[in-house]
């Protein structure tokens, strides 16, 4: 009878342990959370491999592990490559909804990690945050790695030679160079399929600043049909002004403020310097005698007579024929302070 029981007490247990578990949905969790709460599955989001200038679109879920509803306030994005949008605002206790994020994936070589972050209702955790990671390889790469023009002139092109090579042992034709309107032309062999493209652009800048222009390169290549290349370069001013805002402080009406200028041009002297007032006051530039190179000059500001109380302020536009059609503008400002009532002493008549 002893062995019997043992024999039954065995069978029991197998039959017990043979029993299948209830299935699980979503993250582990043992009791609901107190008030809504936010959970990520996965935990982050890991694109893996992916090369420069594609795009790929991942998927998360956002679980409420709480006891109230869990409502989504907005979606931040770390960066422009990581847009994200979710497909419902409100989240039931035990509920998910669905988050998707796309991906441009960024033109830097290496280990990248991105963010998304979720702002909700959750009293623990006002703004959750999700991981984004991916390693970014590279199709094609240019050389050199940075494309910059050096001594650019407004309104005078430059050339900038640069080589297209694969990376991945692909050969590959190009298809198309594309730019801003400052891109003026470009060169390169549309019919050649090979590992190594020698190309080259002209840039005409159009403005006076430092210029940082993209270049979109399109490919037959397999993993990396487009490259974006960014060209960089500063631009040299053909006229420049010290100072650039002259401040004439406090004056009275028909008085006149002189100040210095100095005005340099990278095309020679300047012989003659024009001036356009936008304002209620009246400019006259008078060269320094004494200066051969002919960057010093006095700027004589003559206050109306009948110019009231009160700030004034106004631009000067200064212009030469060696600026090629590119004025510099100076900026003014002051104060009128009217003379003074007289008073008299009046005597007391009785």
């Amino acid at each position: 009878m002893v062995a019997l029981q043992g024999v039954l007490y065995i069978t029991c247990a197998c039959l017990i342990s043979q029993q299948p578990r209830p299935a699980t949905t979503g993250p582990a969790t043992t009791k609901p959370a107190a008030g809504p709460r936010i959970v990520f599955e996965p935990e982050s989001i890991d694109f893996g491999e992916v090369y420069t200038g594609s795009a790929a679109t991942k998927s998360a879920k956002i679980w409420n592990r709480g006891t109230e509803p869990l409502q989504i306030k907005s979606i931040k994005k770390g960066c422009a490559c990581t847009p994200a949008t979710i497909d419902r605002k409100l989240i039931q206790p035990g509920e998910f909804a669905n988050l998707t994020v796309k991906l441009t994936v960024p033109h830097r070589k290496g280990k990248s990690r991105k963010v998304v972050k979720i702002e909700s209702n959750d009293p623990t955790k006002k703004i959750a945050v999700l991981p984004v990671k991916m390693e970014v390889l590279v199709g094609v790469r240019t050389d050199p790695t940075t494309l910059r023009a050096t001594g650019l002139t407004v309104g005078e092109p430059a050339t900038i030679e640069f080589k297209l090579i694969s990376e991945t042992g692909h050969p590959f034709r190009i298809l198309a160079i594309e730019g801003t309107s400052e891109i003026t032309e470009v060169a390169y062999d549309p019919d050649l399929e090979a590992l190594s493209h020698s190309a080259q652009l002209v840039i005409t800048p159009g403005q006076t600043r430092y210029s940082r222009k993209n270049v979109r390169i399109r490919t037959t290549h397999p993993k990396q049909p487009v490259l974006d290349v960014y060209v960089w370069g500063a631009i040299a001013r053909p006229m420049t002004v010290i100072p650039t805002f002259v401040r004439l402080g406090t004056v009275r009406p028909g008085e006149e403020v002189r100040r210095p200028l100095t005005v340099r041009s990278q095309r020679g002297r300047i012989g003659q310097l024009s001036a356009q007032v936008e304002g209620e006051l009246d400019l006259e530039l008078r060269p320094d005698p004494g200066d051969a190179t002919g960057a010093r000059w006095e700027a004589v500001f003559k206050i109306p007579t009948d110019l009231p109380a009160g700030g004034f302020r106004g631009t000067v536009t200064l212009s030469a024929d060696l600026a090629k059609g590119q004025p510099l503008t100076l900026g003014y400002e002051g104060q009128v302070e009217l003379d003074p009532m007289p008073v008299f002493d009046i005597p007391n008549i009785r």
